[in-house]
């Protein structure tokens, strides 16, 4: 588990910096898009949510006015969806992971 642990972490840096290179994504995912339809969420906000419903997994404490908006935002976005993919590709056949309501 740690090396597939590590595998995952160091694929993902590699195709964020990829990404953030050819301007893909915003090189900083923890800043908040400047539109007020996903208001209080970061890229790395948007990227989980959007991964995780495209997986079929419901998010615990997440509204459907802001799913939708999540969703509609991220789709919208050709660099965050790329990512979105990405993540799924690298944590192989467990998708990407959902750490629950804790």
């Amino acid at each position: 588990m740690y090396k597939a642990r590590i595998r995952i972490n160091k694929e993902f840096n590699e195709i964020k910096k990829e990404l953030v290179d050819s301007k893909v994504i915003p090189s900083n995912l923890s800043k908040s898009p400047k539109d007020s339809s996903v208001e209080g969420y970061t890229y790395e906000d948007i990227v989980r949510v959007y991964t995780w419903n495209k997986q079929g997994i419901k998010i615990d404490g997440l509204s459907e006015k802001d799913l939708k908006a999540i969703t509609t935002f991220a789709s919208k976005d050709a660099g965050l969806q790329e990512l979105s993919n990405k993540l799924i590709e690298i944590n192989r056949s467990q998708g990407y992971h959902y750490p629950g309501k804790d």
